[in-house]
């Protein structure tokens, strides 16, 4: 008990260290940014249309379960807690240590193997990782344990609901959290199909024909409405999914042809598992499946079957992900792994014919294995996912911001522990409608001049402007940019959107002022569209003459009745005379940090809280006497609320500092 409580604690300890880094890495960012930072329903239900869905941007369907976990962590403990958002694949991943310990324990009489299997998935660098990475492949670690144990259960004993209804939900929450989660099931129908039909095998379990029949229906009811329970949880992506399979997969960057998949995915799966120089005892992985004394002979197949079924079925729908969307083989692969190294170990202390009945070579076999791992570990692995010190660079770049401000990021890949910093202060702009200054955050060698916002062929937004920057460092790698001599005007006042002219410029449908939902103020407006055509609302903001170009810098408010409705920046309108002809165009409005996602529940509403949320864009205006119009849209046969509607005006202020600050005051 010492020794597996102490094998326990290592696997806990390597999982424990560096549990507290900077979140991001591992496609955290994407998790928590548009999944575990938006509202429940966008979780659970699709996202845009199915045409433009993107795994790699995570649109549609991604882990659906684990983002859910992440969710709930984050509502009780913070959007950047990074141990409670970890901690749900922190402790399924302590979970399946035990689990794989137990497995081997009903797999193999010798407990020796059951203690080194536990030992080998403590330290395996690739499960160490997943364990403390806020993404769901520790989930289906775990989940592919449960099922497996589970199953061996339900085999041996007569515990039907118990073990069924554990092997049921394990088998579906691994699915609803990564769909190829499905091979691994039907594996493991396979598995159970040949040792109920399979005379040598059956009768290893003790099943006679009565017993069969028994399980052969237990097992078929179980599997049957996992799989109903799997289509009705995913039948809302349905379209999307079996339009996005082969597109993805069959045509992604993981396998550059379908040759490529026959002789990459199996070397490549192994690199992963087994890292570095552990790379070399993959081969005992296939002596431990062979060679070694299993309880039964089924307990051979098993995974064989389920491997080959990953293999099989890839080669033959073509469809290939990377190697991490296979791990549910990772646990059994090791405990197998474990075995071969003692059985290698045995037979070669007897081929010397050693007077020590000590399995001498085995342990050694042991013992190198615990270095290299221990070596990869400590200086590949946790090297590699170290990061910045998060709570200095919190307290930087926090301390900077005093009035409303608003940030602008450069690179999405900055957009975590920044957004609490960018919520706060749009809020703040919102509710003073007032904006004092921009600052930029970016890398070291980053230059103002090349900030876009409407892609990576835009237009720059801060032209001519960085010979008045002042730059701050925030952290290794990031600093902030100052805009110098800025001076900003406000357009439009609060409760604009009830004040304000509206017309049907476009499409029909209607449009009303309430008071029951609205984010700030008194009132909001809600627009509502027939399906014919999407609806278009225009106002006038009234004539402005502007003696030089000016940022347009517009912050508003959404609430979306559905996550998959179409999305609209609000359109920024000029018109102009010149040689007695009025000319009509669209100021290029781009969205500021747009992966960022924030939503705000409102307050004090007579009736159920909405989720509101909150963005801001910007743009030039080029000088001359203008006419100024706001256009907002409502998808056809669609709702959407509109609210703290907020445009500025902003130049480069020539004025001294103190003239500047004076004018701000009595805006």
């Amino acid at each position: 008990m010492y020794i597996l409580i102490s094998l326990l604690l290592l696997g806990v300890f390597l999982r424990t260290y560096q549990l507290d880094r900077a979140l991001g890495g591992g496609d955290e960012s994407q998790a928590l940014l548009e999944f575990a930072y938006t509202p429940m329903n966008y979780i659970l239900t699709p996202v845009g249309d199915p045409r433009f869905w993107n795994w790699s941007m995570g649109y549609g369907f991604d882990q659906i379960f684990s983002n859910v976990a992440l969710r709930v962590m984050v509502l009780l403990f913070g959007e950047e807690n990074t141990i409670a958002i970890r901690f749900p694949a922190f402790v399924l991943g302590i979970a399946c240590i035990w689990m794989v310990y137990k497995i081997a324990r009903h797999i193999f009489p010798s407990n020796e193997v059951a203690r080194l299997a536990l030992l080998i998935i403590s330290l395996s660098p690739i499960h160490i990782y997943y364990s403390q990475t806020a993404r769901g492949y520790s989930f289906i670690m775990f989940f592919s344990t449960l099922s497996i144990y589970a199953t061996l259960k339900l085999l041996k004993t007569d515990k039907y609901f118990v073990w069924g209804l554990v092997l049921f939900l394990s088998g579906i929450l691994s699915v609803y959290t990564i769909p190829l989660s499905v091979i691994f099931i039907l594996s493991l129908a396979v598995w159970i199909a040949l040792v109920l039909i399979i005379p040598k095998l059956y009768k290893e379990f003790d099943l006679n024909q009565e017993l069969r029949t028994r399980k052969f229906y237990q097992f078929f009811s179980i599997f049957l409405f996992m799989g109903v329970g799997s289509l009705l949880l995913y039948w809302p992506y349905i379209d999307g999914m079996l339009q996005l399979l082969n597109e993805y997969y069959g045509h992604s960057k993981v396998y550059s042809s379908y040759f490529n998949k026959i002789l990459y995915f199996v070397p490549n799966f192994f690199i992963k598992i087994l890292p570095g120089p552990l790379i070399y005892f993959a081969p005992f992985i296939l002596v431990g499946i062979f060679c070694c004394k299993t309880i039964s002979l089924a307990y051979r197949l098993l995974p064989l079957v389920v491997f080959l079924a990953t293999y099989c079925f890839t080669l033959i729908s073509g469809l290939a992900y990377y190697p991490r969307g296979y791990l549910f083989n990772l646990p059994l692969l090791l405990i197998f792994l474990a075995s071969g190294i003692l059985w290698t170990g045995k037979y070669l202390t007897n081929l010397i014919k050693s007077n020590n009945s000590t399995n001498w070579v085995g342990y050694s076999l042991v013992a190198t294995f615990t270095v290299l791992s221990l070596f990869e570990i400590v200086l590949n692995y946790y090297p590699s996912v170290k990061t910045f010190d998060v709570k200095n660079y919190r307290q930087n770049l926090g301390g900077q911001f005093e009035k409303n401000e608003l940030l602008l990021v450069s690179d999405g890949r900055y957009y975590l522990y920044a957004r609490s910093v960018y919520q706060k202060n749009l809020q703040k702009i919102i509710s003073d409608n007032q904006l004092d200054e921009i600052k930029l955050l970016a890398d070291n060698n980053f230059k103002i001049e090349n900030y876009k916002v409407t892609g990576a062929r835009g237009t720059p937004i801060f032209l001519n402007w960085n010979n008045g920057v002042k730059e701050k460092i925030v952290s290794k790698g990031r600093k902030l940019i100052y805009l110098e001599n800025m001076n900003s005007v406000s357009l439009l006042p609060e409760d604009f959107e009830s004040t304000a002219d509206w017309k049907i410029q476009s499409g029909n449908g209607v449009f009303s002022i309430v008071n029951d939902h609205k984010f700030t103020g008194k009132y909001s407006l809600l627009a509502k569209a027939l399906p014919e055509k999407d609806m278009v609302i225009q106002s006038s903001l009234g004539d402005i003459e502007l003696d030089q170009p000016h940022l347009a810098v517009l912050v508003w408010s959404t609430k979306k009745f559905d996550s998959n409705d179409k999305y609209f920046i609000p359109g920024l309108g000029v018109s102009y005379m010149m040689n007695g002809i009025r000319y009509y165009s669209q100021v290029p409005l781009g969205k500021t940090n747009g992966g960022m996602n924030i939503h705000i529940k409102e307050v004090n509403s007579n009736k159920g809280a909405f989720y509101w949320q909150i963005h801001s864009a910007i743009g030039w205006v080029q000088p001359g006497k203008l006419s100024l119009n706001l256009f907002l849209n409502c998808e056809a046969g669609k709702s959407i609320m509109y609210d703290s509607m907020r445009l500025f005006l902003v130049r480069k202020s020539h004025l001294p500092k103190k003239q500047i600050k004076a004018k701000a005051e009595t805006r």
